[in-house]
C-alpha cells in the first residue's frame, strides 16, 4: 500500500512539473519570446503573425483571449512553484512528521504483538510445568524423609529438611530451577546444613597472607565452638571461633581476634576475614577490626570447616549456609550445602559442594548432619 501511494505521488509531481514547464514555455513564446521551430514559424506566418506574436494575428478574434488565458496560466504556474519552493521546508517537516507517526505506530503495534505472544507462551509453559511440579514435590518429600547415610556418619532430615524445590521458586546459584527434574542432576543444593557437634569438612586451600574467607552460620547451642579453625603454629590461629564472643584471628593468638561482638544463638551471622585481600574483618557487613599483621609462612594443613582438633577448639552445633575462600582478588572455593541424589552414588549423603572446582566434600568425622530445604540442583548429568 505504501509503495503504491509513493508511486502515484511521484507520477503526480512529474506531471505537475511537466505541465508547469509547458505552460511557461508556451506563454513565454507568445510574449516576446518566439518559438524557433520551423513548423511553428510557418504556422504563425500563415495566420498573419510574422513577428511570432499570436496576439497580432490578423482576423483572429480569439487570439487576444488566448493570449490572456496563457498569461493567467503562466502567472498561476509561477505562483504555484514559487509557493512550493518558498515553503519547501514546511513540506519536508510535514512529510517527516507523517513518516515518523506511521513508523512509530507500526513499531508499537509489532512490540505489543510480540509481547502478547510471549506472555501467552510463558503462561502455557507455567501451566504445564505446574502439574509436573506437584509430582516432583511428592518425590522430593519422600526422598528427603528417607535421608540416607553419609560417607562417614549418618544424616537425617530436619523439620524443614528435604523440602522440595517447588517451595523455593526461582533459580539456584548452581543453575537448577524449581521446575527442573531432579533425576537429571547429581546433587540437590540445600539452603543450609546443620551439624550437632560431629562434622568436619576439609577444603583444598592452605592459608597464605593473601587468603580470605567469608562464611554465614547460625549457632544453635551456646558455648565454646569452632566454625572455621586452623592452628598455624603454637598460639597462631586462623579462622572463626565462638566463645560467647566472636573471635576472627589472622595468624595471631585467638584472643587477639576479638571483634567485640557477642554471638546470640539461633541468629544468622555473616563474617569475613581478609576477604578479597581487603585486610579487614567484617561481621554482618560492618567493619570490626583491621588486619595489621601478616601470614608469611606456608601452612602444612588445609582450611577446615567445623574443625574440632587442637587447643582452643570445640565441636560446632548449628547451621552453615556457605563458605567462600579467596586468594588475592580471586574466588578459589565456593562451598554450598548439597545432597547426592543420583543413583550409583551414596544417595542421600549430605556434604559441601564446591561451585568452583565442582567437587563434593563429605564429612570425615562421625556425627549427625541435617539437610535444609532444597533450593536448586547442581551438575547436570550428561545426556539428560
Amino acid at each position: 500500500m505504501k509503495k503504491l501511494f509513493l508511486a502515484y505521488l511521484v507520477r503526480f509531481l512529474i506531471g505537475a512539473i511537466a505541465l508547469g514547464i509547458g505552460i511557461w514555455y508556451v506563454s513565454s513564446s507568445i510574449d516576446d519570446s518566439p518559438i524557433t521551430y520551423t513548423s511553428m514559424d510557418s504556422f504563425l506566418r500563415s495566420i498573419g503573425a510574422p513577428d511570432g506574436n499570436i496576439g497580432s494575428a490578423n482576423g483572429c478574434f480569439l487570439c487576444v483571449y488566448i493570449k490572456d488565458l496563457f498569461d493567467v496560466l503562466n502567472d498561476a504556474a509561477e505562483s504555484f512553484w514559487a509557493t512550493i519552493l518558498d515553503n519547501l521546508w514546511l513540506l519536508m517537516v510535514i512529510g517527516f512528521g507523517i513518516f515518523f507517526v506511521l513508523h512509530t505506530i507500526k513499531y508499537f503495534y509489532t512490540a505489543m504483538t510480540d509481547t502478547v505472544s510471549a506472555i501467552g507462551g510463558k503462561i502455557g509453559d507455567g501451566a504445564s510445568g505446574g502439574s509436573g511440579g506437584s509430582s516432583k514435590s511428592s518425590n522430593a518429600s519422600s526422598s528427603s524423609s528417607n535421608g540416607g547415610a553419609s560417607s562417614s556418619g549418618k544424616s537425617s532430615s530436619g523439620d524443614s529438611g528435604g523440602t522440595n524445590s517447588s517451595a523455593v521458586g526461582g533459580f539456584a546459584p548452581g543453575g537448577g530451577t524449581s521446575s527442573t527434574k531432579p533425576d537429571r542432576y547429581k546433587y540437590a543444593q540445600l539452603e543450609w546444613l546443620a551439624v550437632n557437634g560431629g562434622a568436619h569438612f576439609l577444603t583444598n586451600n592452605r592459608p597464605t597472607d593473601a587468603t580470605g574467607i567469608k562464611i554465614k552460620f547460625n549457632q544453635s547451642v551456646s558455648g565454646d565452638q569452632s566454625v572455621v579453625w586452623l592452628e598455624l603454629l603454637k598460639n597462631k590461629w586462623f579462622g572463626v571461633h565462638v566463645a560467647g564472643a566472636l573471635f576472627l584471628p589472622f595468624n595471631e593468638d585467638w584472643s587477639a581476634g576479638d571483634v567485640g561482638v557477642n554471638v546470640a544463638t539461633n541468629s544468622d551471622y555473616e563474617v569475613s576475614i581478609n576477604y578479597m585481600n581487603d585486610r579487614k574483618r567484617y561481621v554482618n557487613g560492618v567493619s570490626r577490626l583491621d588486619i595489621t599483621n601478616t601470614l608469611n609462612y606456608p601452612s602444612a594443613a588445609v582450611i577446615r570447616l567445623f574443625d574440632n582438633s587442637g587447643t582452643h577448639s570445640a565441636k560446632f552445633h548449628g547451621r552453615v549456609y556457605y563458605m567462600k575462600i579467596t586468594e588475592g582478588k580471586s574466588l578459589v572455593t565456593d562451598m554450598v550445602p548439597a545432597r547426592i541424589i543420583v543413583e550409583g552414588e551414596p544417595k542421600g549423603a549430605i556434604g559441601m559442594y564446591d561451585l568452583v572446582s565442582h567437587e563434593f566434600h563429605t564429612n570425615i568425622d562421625g556425627g549427625e548432619i541435617t539437610a535444609g530445604p532444597i533450593v536448586g540442583y547442581l551438575e547436570k548429568i550428561q545426556g539428560s
